[in-house]
């Protein structure tokens, strides 16, 4: 059995189809359709105002489209919220507040079963914390760590309930080579068994681990969107998400697995 067949057999992970989303009078996705598959390290990109943040609003259940549908493992995200793991590209917190690394991981305990046992609870957090190499800090202050260490703790946070789906909004944002170096690491330790969706302007970062591309153009002040195969043998170096079609060409195939809806490839910036 080839490779490609059984990556369709695979169950599909995430799928929109035909979505339309508008705020208002603004319509920001027009006819998305794609789907990928359990297992696939997809990486988001497309310049700011394409709808990223939209559609990552529409994987998590916080949004629900005017039209279409958006299923995770085939079934609503509000549905499905235990099996995602979220790290935002934001977070606002109050440095005053004393909350420790250990309780920040233990927050992403969502489940009422994984809290009753408290000696359970706490190996879960440390597995978590280990797997972004931060065991060391477990009962530090959340407020006392760089900006590096907080991203990997929202990391530790999002896999401690070990989620079929993690999703990582610009995961590098202010972060130190050592940190990048470690979330790679821990990124390619859970790849394949995790489907994991990373939005980033930094290609060279998750190149070697990307099995698709998700571009996400604002022709038209409309999201569309076209899914590309990365190429293997030659690195997305230097590839950011304002790209031109000629400098996606250099490191992407120009065709898309069977079975997946695609746009044509002009939806791409020239």
């Amino acid at each position: 059995m080839s490779a490609l067949i059984r990556h369709q057999q695979r169950p599909v992970a995430l799928r929109f189809h035909d979505v339309f989303f508008s705020y208002g009078a603004v319509d920001v996705l027009e006819s998305i359709n794609f789907h990928f598959h359990e297992g696939d390290f997809i990486v988001l990109v497309g310049p700011n105002g394409a709808g990223k943040s939209t559609l990552l609003k529409l994987t998590l259940g916080l949004e629900t489209p005017q039209r279409g549908s958006v299923s995770v493992f085939g079934k609503p995200p509000r549905d499905v919220l235990e099996i995602i793991g979220y790290v935002p590209q934001h977070i606002h917190y109050d440095s005053s507040f004393p909350i420790s690394v250990n309780e920040v991981v233990g927050m992403g305990l969502l489940h009422p079963s994984s809290r009753r046992n408290k000696r359970k609870m706490q190996h879960t957090i440390e597995e978590a914390l280990a797997k972004v190499d931060l065991i060391d800090l477990v009962d530090r202050s959340y407020s006392a760590l760089s900006g590096g260490q907080r991203r990997r703790v929202l990391v530790a946070r999002a896999l401690v309930s070990d989620p079929r789906f993690l999703i990582l909004d610009e995961p590098t944002a202010n972060m130190d080579v050592e940190s990048e170096q470690m979330l790679f690491k821990t990124l390619g330790s859970i790849k394949g068994t995790t489907t994991i969706l990373v939005v980033t302007h930094d290609m060279e970062f998750v190149s070697s681990l990307t099995d698709r591309v998700l571009c996400l153009s604002n022709k038209g002040n409309k999201g569309q969107a076209c899914t590309i195969v990365q190429h293997r043998t030659e690195p997305a170096y230097d590839v950011h998400a304002g790209f031109t079609q000629k400098e996606v060409l250099k490191v992407l195939h120009d065709t898309t697995l069977p079975g997946d809806d695609c746009l044509a490839q002009e939806v791409l910036h020239d």
